[in-house]
């Protein structure tokens, strides 16, 4: 590795990181909680409809 390169490790809030919409799959089919992932309206349908994936 050349010495004149520097590495930043940034890490942001949750808020404003990025998930997948196949990782938000396999949390549903596992029974989990993606409220924290989705908006509000969709978690809520989720649900209302548990099947629906």
């Amino acid at each position: 590795m050349s010495k004149e390169v520097e590495t930043i490790f940034l890490i942001s809030v949750p808020e404003y990181s990025h998930i997948s919409s196949t990782i938000v799959r396999e949390i549903i089919k596992g029974q989990g909680n993606v409220a924290p992932f989705v908006p509000e309206i969709i978690s809520n349908d989720l649900i209302q409809k548990p099947n629906q994936i």
